[in-house]
């Protein structure tokens, strides 16, 4: 996998081997930015070469891959095994791993323990084995997780069957908006089962405000209600006036972001889309 880097958000590719070495020898600074191509922003370099964990889990980043509808290879692995999707355009062409190819290699890279993943933007296999439509695949299998970003309390999250409202969030428009607080006739859609909600311009829901962190938070859409969560925002995430990490949101909740109020919606016009 390669990155572009610079502290002008300008230069590269490198192979993380290469960035880890010039971070090693004092050739990179603290304040030098990598593009992240699944999560489709750029990100601080440390958290590259001194992370050692994903933002999403396999299962999340599975589904992100299939919305934004990228071309490419998620590398799904842990000490013993590596399996790769091989995606393009919302849909698996091939799934490849070490003794199953087609879906068996997929359900397993699905399942696999303790995994973790690469994502290799523009990769494409030397031969298609399948051609499944993620959001069929994602609905027929019931893949959602309770998404806990950094989360200490448990490394293991529990699968979540998608109730209609969830199956609706895929396949139609969105049931949840924000609205600004000032301005109510400005609608603010969750789009996505999970939205990252910041001031840069990649996120899922951009608020252009100087004290919203680049990402503030992030807003998991279920079947009647709306998780949130801290992404350790510089100035807080609060409900109602009350500083939280993570909660559940009710319509008619009003979230402040570093001061800037949003008040959560239920649409009712969600119709097919």
């Amino acid at each position: 996998m390669e990155y572009r880097i610079s502290v002008h958000k300008q230069m590269g590719p490198y192979s993380p081997h290469q960035l880890r070495r010039m971070w090693d020898h004092g050739e990179l600074s603290a304040n030098t930015y990598y593009y992240d191509e699944l999560r489709a922003e750029w990100l601080p370099l440390r958290d590259l070469v001194e992370s050692t964990s994903n933002l999403f889990t396999v299962e999340e980043a599975f589904v992100r891959v299939g919305q934004s509808r990228l071309k490419g290879c998620l590398c799904v692995h842990n000490k013993e095994e590596i399996m790769r999707l091989f995606v393009d355009g919302g849909y698996v062409v091939s799934a490849l791993g070490d003794m199953q190819e087609g879906e068996f290699a997929l359900s397993r890279a699905l399942s696999l323990e303790d995994a973790t993943y690469e994502w290799i933007l523009g990769e494409e296999p030397l031969t298609t084995n399948l051609r499944l439509n993620i959001t069929e695949y994602v609905l027929k299998h019931a893949i959602a997780r309770d998404v806990h970003i950094g989360s200490k309390q448990s490394k293991r999250q529990q699968t979540v069957i998608l109730g209609k409202g969830v199956r609706d969030k895929i396949t139609r428009k969105p049931g949840f908006s924000l609205r600004p607080a000032g301005d109510p006739t400005l609608k603010l859609p969750l789009v996505k089962l999970t939205n990252i909600v910041g001031r840069e311009l990649q996120c899922d829901v951009v608020i252009d405000h100087l004290k919203v962190s680049r990402r503030h938070c992030l807003l998991e859409v279920s079947d009647q209600t709306v998780k949130v969560k801290d992404l350790e925002s510089s100035n807080g995430t609060f409900v109602n006036g009350i500083s939280i990490r993570d909660g559940v949101l009710k319509v008619g909740d009003q979230i402040s972001l570093g001061g800037y109020q949003l008040v959560l919606h239920k649409d009712e016009e969600n119709g097919p889309g």
